[in-house]
């Protein structure tokens, strides 16, 4: 009959396609230098049974409790265990690093020592096996049913873990702190003349910012003036002006401050749900400092407010939907100096700029020293940029059917003069 693996017992791990031994040695992973970590690969060829370093433990941690024997006999979805290598005395981990492409990419896996559990702990998704008497009575393993509410817990905690973990260093990170005043932005894409880079309209953040500062401002000094029984109604629109702004100030808070309970990589784009509540405040706040104003004054001011707005729109319009621009424009763009945004790509910029092709030019027929040669005109056609390197041509004398020859020149080699080769930068 079948034989249980049990709590303690030491196995030898096949691979089902390739039939290599699950294997660990004294050997640095792929993607680590730690000394606790040791390269786990599947070892071995045709009729060969393995060797010591092909040995794993089976640590049984825990069982579920309504499931007799599945805290000492190893059981499919029950059982929770760890894979320790008798010989190193590291677990089976998993290092949550994506591996390259020769890899395909995949999640790496090896044997650590002192590892945490929760990346070290193992169950059994699916078991199978043939000497399994046919319509014999077989217990089979499932997951518990949840109910609604358990449903929820689970897929909440789940999305908690998963972007706990989401950790790295890219280069256009930004923390929460940074956003509200909008710091930097996130660069996608750069080709010749354009680019696209994630910003914003600079005056709607920034005007938003002030609109939060200005309610808790005249919050805090109404709460002062009511506790001396001065009540100021702020020219009939207090009670709108607080419930209103106050509940999308509210809703900014509670859409803005659990970010800097996150460790995980952040970006200014996670801003984007809070900076919607702020924009409200921002409407509530304008209302609020026009309300007693000449209805002429007011109108004059909400178009100069729109006016400006979209005169910021139209500026940064070539980083959103990436227009071409030259590299004075987007020099002028940048409004503030943290914004890194890549002006080479622009026109007039390294990356930014395509050396023109010469023309074909029609020579005579008879050729010099019976060499044809192209004529000088072709070459000053090219530019004279500093930056690039004068192309060279290939005469290739054709027959138009005239007495004359045409000289195709042919563009042999033209890159920067500073060996900068990228063409462009793909993020």
């Amino acid at each position: 009959g079948l034989v249980p693996v049990r709590n303690g017992d030491v196995l030898r791990l096949r691979h089902k396609t390739t039939g290599r031994f699950l294997h660990s040695h004294d050997k640095r992973p792929a993607m680590s230098n730690d000394k606790n970590k040791f390269e786990l690969s599947g070892y071995g060829f045709a009729n060969f049974s393995g060797d010591s370093n092909d040995n794993f433990r089976v640590d049984i941690l825990e069982g579920d409790p309504d499931i007799q024997g599945s805290a000492t006999e190893l059981q499919s979805i029950y059982s929770r265990f760890r894979l320790v290598h008798t010989n190193l005395h590291c677990m089976v981990f998993n290092s949550r690093k994506k591996l390259p492409k020769w890899a395909f990419e995949q999640i790496e896996v090896n044997c650590m020592r002192n590892c945490l559990p929760r990346m070290s702990t193992w169950h059994v998704e699916h078991a199978f096996h043939p000497n399994t008497t046919a319509g014999a009575p077989v217990r089979k393993a499932s997951y518990r049913p949840l109910g609604m509410l358990g449903k929820i817990w689970e897929y909440n905690k789940l999305m908690a873990d998963s972007n706990q973990n989401l950790i790295g260093d890219h280069p256009f990170a930004a923390r929460p702190q940074h956003w509200p005043w909008l710091r930097r932005g996130t660069a996608y894409w750069g080709g010749p003349g354009r680019l696209i880079y994630q910003l914003g309209n600079p005056l709607i953040w920034w005007g938003s910012l002030a609109a939060l500062a200005v309610f808790a401002t005249v919050r805090m000094v109404l709460f002062l003036l009511d506790k001396r029984r001065i009540r100021l109604q702020l020219g009939g629109q207090r009670n709108q002006y607080i419930s209103g702004a106050g509940f999308f100030a509210l809703a900014w808070t509670c859409h803005y401050v659990p970010f800097f309970l996150m460790g995980r990589e952040l970006f200014t784009h996670h801003y984007f749900p809070a900076l919607w509540m702020a924009i409200i405040v921002m409407a509530f706040t304008v209302d609020l400092v026009t309300c007693r104003l000449p209805r002429l004054l007011r109108s004059a001011v909400y178009v100069a407010v729109a006016a400006a707005v979209l005169h910021a729109f139209h500026t940064f319009s070539y980083i959103t939907y990436a227009r071409t621009w030259t590299k004075d424009a987007c020099l002028r763009a940048k409004w503030l100096p943290t914004w890194d945004l890549d002006c080479e790509h622009a026109i007039g910029g390294l990356k930014g700029t395509v050396p023109p092709v010469a023309e074909p030019v029609l020579v005579d027929s008879k050729p010099e020293n019976g060499v044809d040669q192209a004529v000088p005109k072709a070459a000053d056609q090219v530019s004279n940029d500093p930056k690039y390197v004068q192309p060279e041509f290939i005469n290739l004398p054709l027959d138009n059917g005239s007495g004359n020859k045409m000289i195709q020149p042919q563009l042999v080699q033209a890159l920067p003069a500073d060996n900068d080769d990228q063409a462009h930068n793909e993020l």
